[in-house]
């Protein structure tokens, strides 16, 4: 039985009462008859044969039975190889910051390159998933969309840099609601995870909307901080970020921007979703967080996924109530509504 929840057992509950207490009323209806017979005696109250009514009776039941089992959905059929292999694995998608604080040294050799040498660790473990990648700074778009291909989507993490998003700052905010809008648009029905990336800094708006999927929260940085190393695609120039928006060789320089990781916003992010925090600069393996929550998210769903590998049943129930349903109005009304005319004539 696939939809045995709180209203399904509520459904069927009014169901079984409406029957029973219709069966009540026909009772008392037939003892004030046997009580009028009592009292006048001559009076012919023989309306129709008994015989049609109880067999009203048992079709209304039937009806009532065949009803409660459609709405507790039984399932006879597997799915198909191609239709269960759908259901299976994890959507995990990725909503990772590219601002230009992800070029942060604090976090060798970059945030941005942790993240990167993180994911391309976990890659082997991950068959049998789809993978997704929005990236962000303060807009966010989808970079790669959901894949099965590993090796598709192992090149669209190395071409990741931070000079994919032009807008400045970081609106997790945004980011969200576009990840929201992409889980929503997955017909598949599989588990969801999403993991944010980000160094908590220089972010515009709030923690953003609850993500509809299991969160991972990855932060990448120190509380320390440290400068941010940028090479221009344009002029080829390449050193530490100042104040000014210069380019200087020396990373101990007192004009340089120092760029640290917001611990509390990040605390703040994952509470709001129910999520771990892994702070990717004191963990020595942070692509087993993916794994363990892969596995446990697995471990949780197992009937839910054992359901979706049957096909629904409810129909073959619905059918046939259906068919007495019309039975009973157009041929037993007829007939009763006949023999009661009959009998007053």
């Amino acid at each position: 039985m696939k939809n045995i929840n709180f209203f399904s057992i509520l459904l069927i509950l009014i169901f079984a009462i409406s029957f029973i207490y219709y069966l009540y009323s026909k009772f008392i209806q037939n003892q004030e008859v046997e009580i009028l017979k009592e009292v006048y005696p001559n009076l012919d109250l023989k309306i129709t044969n008994k015989k049609n009514i109880y067999f009203r009776f048992l079709i209304r039941g039937l009806i009532t039975i065949l009803l409660i089992i459609s709405i507790l959905n039984p399932s006879f059929e597997k799915l198909s190889e191609k239709e269960e292999s759908e259901n299976k694995g994890v959507d995990i998608l990725f909503l990772v910051d590219v601002s230009l604080s992800m070029n942060s040294i604090d976090t060798a050799p970059t945030r941005l390159e942790k993240f990167k040498i993180s994911v391309l660790s976990a890659l082997p473990n991950l068959k049998g998933n789809r993978l997704g990648l929005v990236v962000f700074a303060n807009s966010p778009f989808l970079y790669s969309a959901m894949t099965s291909d590993l090796a598709s989507f192992e090149d669209y993490i190395k071409g990741m840099d931070t000079n994919m998003v032009s807008s400045m700052g970081t609106n997790i905010e945004k980011a969200i609601s576009k990840a929201n809008e992409i889980l929503k648009s997955t017909k598949v029905k599989r588990n969801r995870l999403v993991v944010i990336v980000t160094d908590g800094e220089d972010i515009k708006g709030g923690v953003g909307d609850k993500l509809n999927a299991d969160v991972l929260v990855w932060g990448l940085g120190t509380e320390e901080g440290a400068p941010i190393y940028y090479k221009n695609p344009n002029s080829g120039q390449e050193g530490y970020l100042t104040k000014k928006g210069d380019l200087l060789k020396d990373p101990k320089d007192p004009e340089l921007v120092i760029t640290k990781l917001d611990k509390d916003f990040l605390y703040k992010l994952a509470s709001q979703n129910n999520a771990d925090l892994v702070l990717l600069s004191s963990t020595s393996n942070p692509e087993e967080s993916i794994l363990n929550k892969i596995s446990d998210m697995e471990k949780n769903t197992n009937t839910e996924i054992n359901n979706l590998n049957r096909k629904d049943g409810y129909q073959y129930f619905l059918f046939f109530a259906l068919l007495l349903i019309l039975f009973d109005m157009f041929y037993l009304e007829k007939k009763i509504f006949t023999n009661t005319k009959n009998s007053l004539e």
